[in-house]
């Protein structure tokens, strides 16, 4: 049977379980590896990349490559390099970033695939959530003086700004044609989970993040979590549409966007399973989400980093 999660990681701070998945000899889960040999797509030879997954059936190592493309390739057209091979904290990230549905949930009813029907109307704001009334004018009261001037200009220079859509009209337009599906825990909302899958050579993929701010400090990010969508009915998130996303969450949204047009440190990518993951492994989440309806999560210099 094909199984592309290198690892399964137990929800927990410090307590993360892996469970070994088996590789060729030659090739090591999570090595990094160059690609070489190849007849018909001679362009990737010379290429490097991170050995992800292998298919039995097959005999084809799956290699996520540092250009963003995943390949099924045989072992005689991979030949390791001398770079060390990851922690299990990484590769727990890859993991998460690889693993099918229905090796990241159980339920037989597929409620981890994306729904389509609308979803019911959203309960009401009751009050009591922590992000009430927030908006980008939170991030401007923390801003440096260089960083308000390229917020506001001073008169002789250019105002911050991004040739991309907002992330209100980016994250409602992708709502409302089923790329990305969202949740929200009602009726407080101060909490806001985003869902989405890709389907490529190596089959399907959902990656699922929350976002995440610091109203006093002016931060936001987002954070790749591995619960699928029944973990998160179960904890009391509900799945709405793009109306309520703008109506309940457009504060949050703008702050997010202050932040993110302003870019590192203000505006970050995370990951649950590693909180202190180094840049290579954010590069990864990055670049995979790059590759996915997520893509419009990025700052305006990681999108242009990870642009094809």
């Amino acid at each position: 049977r094909r199984t592309l999660a290198l690892y399964a990681a137990l929800r927990g701070p410090a307590s993360i379980t892996f469970i070994n998945i088996s590789m060729p000899p030659a090739i090591p889960a999570g090595a990094r590896v160059e690609v070489h040999g190849l007849s018909a797509k001679p362009e990737h030879n010379g290429k490097l990349g991170r050995a992800v997954s292998y298919d039995h059936n097959r005999e084809r190592v799956g290699v996520h490559l540092d250009s963003g493309d995943r390949l099924l390739l045989r072992v005689a057209n991979l030949r390791l390099t001398q770079e060390e091979l990851p922690t299990h904290k990484e590769l727990a990230v890859f993991a998460q970033m690889f693993s099918k549905p229905g090796a990241l949930s159980s339920e037989a009813d597929g409620s981890a695939a994306e729904p389509t029907a609308p979803p019911p109307p959203a309960p009401p704001r009751d009050g009591s959530g922590s992000w009430d009334d927030l908006d980008e004018q939170q991030v401007m009261l923390s801003l440096s003086e260089e960083e308000a001037r390229a917020v506001v200009g001073d008169g002789a220079g250019a105002t911050l700004s991004s040739s991309t859509p907002s992330l209100e009209a980016a994250l409602s337009s992708a709502v409302r044609r089923n790329e990305l599906t969202a949740f929200a825990n009602a009726p407080r909302y101060d909490r806001l989970v985003l869902s989405c899958k890709r389907t490529d050579t190596l089959g399907d993929a959902t990656y699922t993040v929350e976002a995440g701010l610091d109203a006093f400090d002016g931060l936001g990010w987002w954070t790749t979590t591995d619960r699928t969508h029944a973990d998160l009915a179960s904890d009391g998130f509900v799945r709405i549409g793009a109306e309520a996303l703008v109506a309940e969450y457009g504060g949050v949204m703008r702050f997010l966007e202050l932040c993110r047009r302003l870019g590192p440190p203000r505006y970050t990518m995370k990951t649950a399973l590693d909180p202190e993951a180094k840049p290579h492994v954010i590069a990864v989440v990055e670049r995979l989400c790059a590759a996915s309806a997520l893509r419009c999560l990025l700052s305006c210099e990681a999108a242009a980093a990870h642009a094809s």
